[in-house]
Parts: structure tokens; C-alpha cells; sequence
């Protein structure tokens, strides 16, 4: 067999092999809807356990609503997180609508927290709006995550309280 012909063929197997390394560490194929399913439980979980790195995870870098952006909202929760205790949070299963890269959640929900006696804020029917982002993991495999770019139906700024 000639250089060229070894050469040629050594590259096709580590492409291969690299190809189906890749495909072996790459997540399950998991539905949309159980994918967002799971968002909102992540979110809830971490509300209550005040973990707001977990919960900007969930939150896109272009969020935006009504002027409150990923870095206002993350001041916002840290803000609240610091002087409450107790936090309770209550959702009906979401209704979810996906249209391509964009996915619509609708639920009602409510908050509740202890500051100087129990406070609870109904927070009626809310809406997600997410879009799915690709992100890479150990900077070569790549993978889809839904995230939070707007919220509607709910005041940002009155989330558990006036700060």
C-alpha cells in the first residue's frame, strides 16, 4: 500500500472514530416538551433552595422584560433571596406550544416566602417564552438547552416583593 493510500486511510478512521466518540458522549435524544417539562422544575427547586446561579442557567443572555435584563433580574433574586426564608412555589403543569426554535409555556402559578410573616403572591397565568440555544460541551460537542428570554403576564420587578 502506498504512503498516501496509509495516510488517507488513517485520517478516515480517526474521523470516524471521532465522529462516533462525539456521539457517544452527546445527551439522549429528549423531547422538547420533557426537556421544558424539567426547566420548570429545575426553576422551582432552585427558587427554593435560593440557588440563583442554578436558576440564571435557565435564563437566557438576551432576556428581557419590560427593561429588566439577565443581569438586573439576577441583582433582583440575590436581593430577595437575602432577606426571605421559607420559599414555596406552586404551578400547574405547563401548557407548551412549540414553534421551531421558540417554545410558549403556559401555566399559573404562585410564590410564597416568610419576611416578617408569611407572604404569598398569586402571581395568576404566566407565560414563558424560551428559545432553544446551542451551546457546546467539553468545547466540542454540541447540544440544545431551552432558556428563558421573556416572561409575560407577570411583573418582573414585583418578583416575591418590591426591592
Amino acid at each position: 500500500m502506498k504512503k498516501t493510500s496509509l495516510v488517507v486511510l488513517g485520517a478516515a478512521l480517526i474521523l470516524l472514530a471521532a465522529r462516533f466518540g462525539i456521539s457517544a458522549f452527546s445527551e439522549p435524544n429528549i423531547p422538547d416538551s420533557d426537556q421544558i417539562r424539567t426547566l420548570f422544575e429545575t426553576g422551582k427547586q432552585a427558587y427554593e433552595q435560593k440557588d440563583v446561579n442554578t436558576l440564571m442557567t435557565l435564563v437566557s443572555d438576551d432576556f428581557n422584560n419590560n427593561g429588566i435584563d439577565a443581569s438586573r433580574l439576577r441583582l433582583q433574586l440575590g436581593q430577595f433571596f437575602k432577606y426571605t426564608k421559607n420559599l414555596k412555589v406552586t404551578y400547574q403543569p405547563p401548557n407548551i406550544r412549540i414553534e421551531g426554535d421558540r417554545a410558549y409555556a403556559q401555566t399559573t402559578a404562585s410564590i410564597g416566602w416568610e419576611d416578617n410573616g408569611w407572604q404569598q403572591q398569586d402571581l395568576g397565568v404566566i407565560e414563558l417564552e424560551l428559545r432553544k440555544e446551542t451551546e457546546r460541551k467539553w468545547l466540542v460537542v454540541p447540544s440544545s438547552k431551552w432558556r428563558v428570554i421573556n416572561v409575560r403576564g407577570m411583573n418582573m420587578s414585583l418578583l416575591g416583593g418590591e426591592f
